[in-house]
C-alpha cells in the first residue's frame, strides 16, 4: 500500500515538474518573443534643442506610433547643442534626425535628400534652401520680429492701443512707468539680445537687406544718419527717463521672462520665439501680442533650425515617414509653439497675425554680410558690447568716438589705407 502511495506521488511530481516545465519554456518563448517585437521595431532618435518643448514632441511621436506602431521615436534634447552637433558632423556620428545650425555646400555628404517626401519648396514661406538643386533639410518654423507686448500691463496702464510712432512708443513708456511696470526690457547685461537693435533694427528701419554692406563702404561707423547712432541714443534717452530696467548692469534673462509673464514688464524688441518662452513661465497666450518696432518699414522673418535626417541612419524610409508626418499640418510648429513654416498657414499664433495686420511686409534679409563681419572683425569690434558701453558711460560721446577710432583702423587693416 505504501509503496503504491509511494509511486503516484512520484508519478505526480513528474507530471506536475512537465505542466511547470512547459510554463517556463511558454515564458521563455513569450519574452523571446516580445525581445524580438522590440527588436523588428524601426527606432529613431530625434536630436533637438527644444529641451523645453520635449513633452509636446514626445506626445507628437506618440501619435505617430499609434498610427505606425513598428517604428519608435525617441527625442534627445541637448543643452550644449550647437557644440555637441558640430562635433557630431565632424566624425559623421549624428543621431538619425538632427536639428541643422546652417546650411552648407556639402551637406550631401552628411544628410539625405529630402526632395521625395511630399514637400515643394515654394510651398514654404521661406523657400527651401537648395544644395546641389535638392532639399536636405526642414524649418521648423519662423521667427518674426517685433515688440513683443503683456496686454493684461498695457490696460493696466490705460494703454488703449499699441504705438506706431516713435513719440507714441515714448508715451507708452511714460504710462507703464507710472503704473508701475518696467516699460521696456532689453536686457543689455546679457548682451546678445542687443543684437536686434544693433544688426536688425537698422534694416527693419532703412527696408534695406544690404544696409551693412552699405556700411562697409564707409569710412565712419557711426556718422550723423546712422540708424545704429539713432538707436543708441533713442535708447539711452529712455534709459535716462526710467524707461527701461532700473539698473541695467544687474539684468537677468530668465528672471526677466518671468517678470514679462508675470505683467512686471510690458515690452520687449525681440523674435517670436520669445512668446512660448514667456508662456511657459506662465504667462496666458492671450495676453502676449506683438506689433512692429515703431516707424520701420520691414518685419524679418527668419527660418528657425531646419531639421535633417543623417546618411548613417539605419532607418532612412522610417525617418523620413516622421519627418512627413510631423511637418504636415504644421503638427511640430503648433508642438513647439512657433509661427508655421508653409505659406498662408492657419496655424499661425494670434500674436502672429495680429503683427502682420499692420500691413508692413515681413521680409527674410538675408544677404551675404561676409565683408562686414570681416571689418568687424580686423576691427575688434563686438556690436553688442559697443551697445551695453555706451549705455552705461559716463561719456557716451567717447564711445562713439573708440569706436570710428576702432572702425578705422579695421578698414586700414583690410583695405590697405584710411580712406
Amino acid at each position: 500500500m505504501n509503496m503504491k502511495l509511494l509511486r503516484s506521488v512520484a508519478a505526480a511530481a513528474m507530471i506536475a515538474l512537465f505542466i511547470t516545465g512547459c510554463g517556463i519554456n511558454n515564458d521563455m518563448d513569450s519574452t523571446s518573443m516580445n525581445a524580438k517585437s522590440v527588436e523588428s521595431k524601426r527606432k529613431i532618435i530625434f536630436s533637438t534643442n527644444r529641451l523645453d518643448k520635449l513633452e509636446q514632441l514626445n506626445q507628437l511621436a506618440e501619435e505617430f506610433m499609434i498610427r505606425n506602431p513598428d517604428i519608435i521615436i525617441e527625442f534627445e534634447g541637448l543643452k550644449d547643442y550647437d557644440r555637441i552637433y558640430k562635433a557630431r558632423l565632424a566624425v559623421n556620428e549624428l543621431m538619425d534626425i538632427s536639428a541643422v545650425t546652417e546650411i552648407f555646400p556639402d551637406m550631401g555628404d552628411n544628410f539625405v535628400e529630402l526632395d521625395d517626401i511630399g514637400f515643394s519648396r515654394e510651398n514654404f514661406t521661406i523657400p527651401l534652401a537648395l544644395v546641389n538643386q535638392h532639399v536636405y533639410s526642414l524649418p521648423v518654423g519662423v521667427n518674426y520680429d517685433g515688440v513683443i507686448y503683456n496686454k493684461a500691463a498695457f490696460k493696466k496702464a490705460g494703454i488703449n492701443e499699441v504705438p506706431r510712432t516713435m513719440k507714441d512708443l515714448f508715451k507708452a513708456c511714460e504710462k507703464l512707468k507710472s503704473a508701475g511696470i518696467v516699460p521696456l526690457a532689453i536686457n543689455a547685461k546679457d548682451k546678445w539680445p542687443s543684437g536686434w537693435y544693433a544688426r536688425r533694427y537698422p534694416k527693419m528701419l532703412l527696408d534695406n537687406p544690404g544696409y551693412e554692406n552699405e556700411l562697409a563702404e564707409k569710412s565712419q561707423f557711426l556718422s550723423g544718419d546712422s540708424p545704429v547712432l539713432s538707436i543708441l541714443k533713442t535708447l539711452r534717452d529712455m534709459k535716462i527717463k526710467g524707461y527701461l530696467e532700473p539698473d541695467i548692469t544687474q539684468t537677468d534673462w530668465e528672471q526677466m521672462k518671468k517678470d514679462f509673464a508675470q505683467g512686471k514688464v510690458g515690452m520687449t524688441f525681440l523674435g517670436s520665439w520669445f512668446v512660448s518662452q514667456v508662456i511657459e513661465n506662465g504667462a496666458e497666450a492671450k495676453d502676449v501680442g506683438m506689433f512692429p518696432f515703431p516707424e520701420t518699414k520691414s518685419i524679418i522673418l527668419d527660418n528657425d533650425f531646419t531639421y535633417a535626417i543623417s546618411k548613417r541612419s539605419m532607418n532612412i524610409d522610417a525617418a523620413k515617414a516622421f519627418l512627413k508626418y510631423a511637418w504636415e499640418e504644421s503638427r511640430i510648429s503648433k508642438a513647439i509653439g512657433q509661427a508655421s513654416p508653409f505659406k498662408n498657414s492657419a496655424n499661425n499664433p494670434a500674436e502672429i497675425n495680429e503683427l502682420l495686420s499692420f500691413d508692413i511686409p515681413a521680409k527674410t534679409m538675408m544677404t551675404d554680410t561676409s565683408r562686414f563681419n570681416v571689418l568687424l572683425n580686423a576691427a575688434g569690434i563686438d556690436m553688442n558690447d559697443m551697445f551695453y558701453e555706451y549705455l552705461i558711460s559716463d561719456n557716451p560721446k567717447d564711445v562713439i568716438d573708440d569706436y570710428n577710432e576702432r572702425w578705422m583702423n579695421g578698414r586700414q587693416k583690410v583695405n590697405g589705407s584710411k580712406s
